[in-house]
């Protein structure tokens, strides 16, 4: 499992299924931000939870090598390493 850097207490995974589909999208729902780091943006469900943020209005900050599917419904979109 990747280790985040920093993290708040609710940290979702999108490939993790424990706590079940109503537990992550509640969170995702209610955050005061989504972080998208490292993904195509196309595998579902994860896929979808930026979205569903955005149309929340929680802010979506997306870091990824390259543009994205999700960087048209992220607030601020960063190019390059999450490292970095």
């Amino acid at each position: 499992m990747p280790r985040p850097v920093a993290a708040s207490h609710h940290l979702v995974w999108g490939n993790i299924r424990a706590g079940g589909d109503d537990f992550r999208e509640h969170h995702v729902q209610n955050c005061d931000v989504l972080l998208v780091i490292g993904t195509s943006g196309v595998v579902h469900p994860a896929a979808g939870y930026p979205l569903m943020a955005a149309e929340n209005g929680v802010p979506v900050i997306e870091v990824n090598l390259e543009k994205t599917p999700l960087s048209e419904v992220a607030t601020i979109c960063l190019l390059g390493k999450a490292g970095n």
